[in-house]
């Protein structure tokens, strides 16, 4: 989860940030709600107070991540018009 959450803070590109390269938009968005899924869970069973908060932010930046996130193409984020 270290390495999930580092490559969200310091990468713009969907493929690296999902360790995905080469992947089309429509794996990417799935890729991007399961981790925000996957951070949401852990947020709310099992962490810590502080790790709770981290897992908050890594769950929406994975959840804005997606298409589905966010509604609207800008740079490092899954292209609406490249999904399938």
């Amino acid at each position: 989860m270290e390495q999930e959450l580092t490559r969200l803070a310091l990468s713009e590109d969907p493929q690296s940030i999902l360790a995905m390269p080469g992947a089309g938009a429509a794996e990417l968005e799935r890729a991007a709600l399961e981790a925000a899924t996957r951070w949401r869970r852990f947020a709310v069973a099992g962490a810590t107070p502080s790790q709770a908060r981290v897992a908050h932010v890594a769950h929406r930046g994975f959840h804005l991540l997606s298409p589905s996130g966010y509604g609207t193409g800008r740079p490092g984020r899954i292209p609406l018009a490249a999904r399938a």
